[in-house]
């Protein structure tokens, strides 16, 4: 079984722990923990029943209104960390049936030296596989700021506070554990604003953000495609994953939110 991890924002920790199992496994699914070391990144200039609407979002309330006017921006907003609530997801691969489900909060730790740190919170099955994490609001972006199952750096962007189209920013993975080993460049690339639905429901504005990850798992070639959709006030709230692995077999991952 493949364990869902999700914040209100899918990190590369998060993706390349949902990958692997799906990259290594042949027919079906197993369970991992990695570690993963993220190096400093640099910026360059959605099945079911989707006839919902779409839940109220807190962009510049709640916490957002406790930040730093210099921290309120796009990112912050689409990243979803001044929504309180806690969010149904789901999770589908194509290498298994059934579904997995989990839920995540986000919560203002502090403030301090026009830094916002927020904790992600994980209940069950998410906290037992995946740990807590912590991501803090700079004033030029959003970043991962500490993993429970992982080694971040300094610099590991989650979205730029610029998110004109075409933006983008990259991140190199490192995952080292016996028997699975990947090195992955990861390049994102800000699509645009789209409409979306998920299985919770219809959302006529969304960020969407793309990202393309190559490298080599276990000293064989892999690829994976990423994109990820962003509601503003709400967070991450469907994301899309295509894994090519050395044979050139491909894989998919749909995660989205539920009801």
């Amino acid at each position: 079984m493949i364990n869902l991890s999700r914040n209100h924002s899918l990190t590369v920790t998060a993706l390349v722990a949902l990958a692997l199992p799906v990259l290594l496994t042949v027919g079906g699914c197993g369970t991992t923990s990695v570690k993963t070391v993220t190096t400093s990144s640099k910026s360059s200039a959605e099945t079911g029943d989707k006839g919902g609407s779409a839940p109220a979002a807190s962009d510049a309330t709640g916490s957002l209104s406790n930040l730093p006017e210099a921290l309120r921006h796009d990112a912050a907003a689409y990243y979803g960390v001044g929504n309180p609530e806690p969010i149904d997801m789901e999770i589908v691969t194509s290498t298994e049936t059934g579904i997995n489900s989990g839920t995540q909060t986000m919560r203002l730790k502090e403030t301090k030296d026009g830094v916002a740190i927020f904790a992600v919170e994980r209940t069950g099955n998410l906290a037992a596989q995946l740990g807590a994490m912590e991501v803090r609001v700079e004033k030029d972006g959003v970043y991962v700021h500490s993993s429970g199952i992982a080694i971040v750096g300094d610099r590991d962007l989650e979205l730029p506070a610029d998110l004109a189209p075409g933006k983008t920013w990259s991140t190199n993975t490192r995952v080292d554990k016996e028997g699975q080993q990947m090195d992955l460049k990861n390049t994102f690339k800000v699509e645009g604003i789209e409409p979306v639905s998920t299985k919770r429901a219809k959302y006529p504005e969304a960020l969407l953000v793309s990202s393309v990850g190559e490298g080599t798992l276990n000293k064989d070639r892999v690829r994976i495609e990423t994109r990820s959709w962003f509601v503003k006030g709400r967070g991450n709230i469907k994301t899309e994953m295509r894994l090519i692995d050395a044979a050139n077999k491909a894989r998919t991952i749909s995660i989205e939110e539920s009801n």
